[in-house]
This record gives structure tokens, sequence and C-alpha cells, in this order.
């Protein structure tokens, strides 16, 4: 047996109303459809708002452990650091003790690199390597290992 409601139904369609409802119902799927498409769309942008948190999380936490790792290494290299400082300044003491080749000092490039080392000296002071503009320089050797000094 048929409903009451689809019997009623059914003649209230076919009494011509059927012009508008149709389109209603079409309309109301696409606003359904159109709803649940958005909300998708949303959850999709809060996943992607978490995923860059994470990451710039998990950079700053590189970050930190980098820095503990290079202050760790500074500090295991820092004697042999004070060593090769001590030993460039008996160098430069030594070369300004001894006596320079006649001709050697009146070329132009001589008295360039001498203006320019001298520049370099004065601008670094009692400053680190960094500082001065040495951030290109070569890492020590491990503590232990045989130098090469070239004479």
């Amino acid at each position: 047996m048929i409903p009451a409601f689809a019997v009623g139904a059914a003649k209230w369609l076919l009494a011509g109303n059927w012009k508008w409802a149709v389109p209603s119902a079409i309309a109301a799927v696409a606003v359904i459809y159109a709803g649940t498409q958005r909300l998708n769309y949303l959850g999709c942008k809060a996943d992607r708002a978490e995923s860059i948190a994470a990451a710039e999380r998990a950079v700053r936490e590189f970050q930190a452990k980098d820095k503990e790792h290079a202050d760790a290494l500074v500090g295991q290299y820092a004697g042999e650091i004070a060593e090769l400082q001590g030993k460039y300044e008996d160098a430069q003491i030594r070369l300004a003790r001894a006596g320079s080749v006649a001709g050697c000092n009146s070329t132009s490039a001589a008295r360039a690199f001498d203006d320019g080392v001298r520049t370099l000296e004065r601008e670094a002071g009692d400053r680190d390597a960094d500082a001065a503009g040495n951030a290109g320089a070569a890492v020590p050797a491990p503590a232990g290992a045989a130098s090469r000094v070239r004479r």
C-alpha cells in the first residue's frame, strides 16, 4: 500500500508544481554540494597551516641544535685557536724585526700589500675572525694532527 503522503505528493507534482519544485531541488543539491566542498577546502587550508607551523618548529629546533654543536666545536678547538693566534702574532713580530730587502719595499705592489695588511689589522682589532672578514678561513685540523708549516 502506498502511503498517503506519497499519493498527495504525486498529485501535487502532477498539478503543475513540478515546474518550480525540480529546479528548487537541483538548487538545494547544488548548495549542499558547494557547502561540503567549502568545508573540505577549509580543512585542507587548516592542515596546510599546521604543516607550515610544524616545519618552522623543526627548523628552529635544528638551528638550536646546530648552535649548540657549533659552540661545542669552538670550545673543543679553543686551545688550538689560541695557539695558532699566538704563532701568528709571534710571526708578525719576527717579520717586523727582520730587515727587509733593499728594493722590496720600494715597489708599488709591496706598498699596497703592506697598506692592505695594516688596514685589515686596524679594522680587525681584537674582534673574532668572522667579524674581521675572515669567514672563509679554513677550519683548523683536530687537536693532535700534525701541522705542516712552509717556510
